[in-house]
């Protein structure tokens, strides 16, 4: 085999080598994902109540106490689950 043919096959392999572990790197972060997920749902608490009482927050940190009682207000109905979504991209610069 020439050194064209054995360079054409080197190349080959490395892209095909490439593409594999991209596929199993995009795979077992999907996985892992889901798994995280998974343990996530299976530790919710389910609510106490269905509505806030000032007094639940009681033992949380006194900034975090101050932020709750900003903007919740008592009687409001709980809120159990959200789903957020990102759009765009972050800025991953220092400056």
């Amino acid at each position: 085999m020439s050194w064209m043919k054995w360079t054409v096959v080197a190349m080959a392999i490395v892209a095909i080598s490439g593409v594999s572990i991209k596929a199993y790197g995009t795979w077992h972060w999907n996985e892992s994902a889901k798994a995280m997920l998974a343990r996530l749902e299976a530790a919710r608490k389910p609510l106490s109540s269905a509505t806030y009482d000032p007094k639940e927050i009681e033992s949380l940190p006194l900034p975090v106490q101050r932020y709750f009682r900003a903007v919740l207000k008592k009687g409001q109905p709980m809120i159990s689950a959200v789903t957020l979504a990102q759009t765009g991209t972050f800025n991953m610069n220092e400056a």
